[in-house]
């Protein structure tokens, strides 16, 4: 009887000593799966970034055409009044 008190003992010694460590080795596997599942999301994240800053530089240049646009409807219409006033 001594002896299955030492072997239970013993048993769990090595339970109480593997478990820790068996879940800190998961703990670590799983937050290295995780790293790599956020490098990826970073990657598409910069290509998406990239996509959206072309975007927004392509509406930069329309809006400059169009507000250069507006200006010279702006001329056309002061001379088209000046126009019609002196043609009374």
């Amino acid at each position: 009887m001594n002896k299955e008190l030492v072997i239970l003992s013993n048993t769990k010694m090595v339970i109480s000593i593997l478990v820790p460590i068996i879940a800190t080795i998961i703990f670590f596997v799983s937050m290295q799966t995780r790293v790599d599942g956020n490098s990826e999301d970073i990657k598409d994240n910069r290509v998406s970034l990239v996509e959206l800053e072309n975007q927004v530089d392509g509406l930069n240049a329309l809006i400059i055409e169009n507000n250069t646009n507006i200006k010279l409807l702006q001329k056309d219409i002061a001379i088209l009044i000046t126009q019609i006033r002196e043609g009374r």
